[in-house]
């Protein structure tokens, strides 16, 4: 059971769209970290401190109650062979939170023409290190 204190955290959803699974995302992040595309970093984060809580729509398995809709056999003991409908359980797969990280650092991409001493700086008093990237590079658009 997870018991955070008081301080501000933060949920980051893993799309199943690039990740099936939770512990595919969890799979690829062992072996090459986590990277997160941001639109913007959060007010109140603090590197080292903040909790980042990842959610992922299939992380928690839920027991569903539900009738079938054709019985799973038809009882011998049955004055009449048709099917019955059957009150059965079953798990269905729910958004959760699945896993918990502390982010150390924060990179964000700049285009080569921004990339000055002067926004370096700028940014690094907030703990931000910069990634030049080429100004016509179509992967960063």
């Amino acid at each position: 059971m997870c018991e955070p204190k008081d301080e501000p955290a933060f949920i980051m959803g893993v799309g199943a769209g690039y990740y099936k699974t939770p512990e595919v995302f969890l799979d690829e992040a062992t072996s090459m970290g986590i990277s997160k595309r941001i639109p913007f970093i959060p007010k109140g984060l603090e590197l080292g401190k903040t909790v980042i809580y990842l959610a992922h729509p299939k992380a928690c398995e839920v027991k569903v109650t539900s009738a079938l809709q054709r019985a799973m056999g038809i009882l011998e003991e049955a004055r009449t062979k048709q099917p019955r409908l059957m009150e059965a359980e079953r798990n269905e797969k729910k958004l959760g939170i699945f896993c918990a990280f502390i982010p150390k650092r924060v990179e964000k991409l700049i285009w080569e023409s921004e990339f000055t001493e002067e926004n370096i700086e700028k940014h690094k008093k907030r703990g931000i290190e910069l990634v030049p990237v080429p100004d016509n590079d179509p992967d960063h658009r």
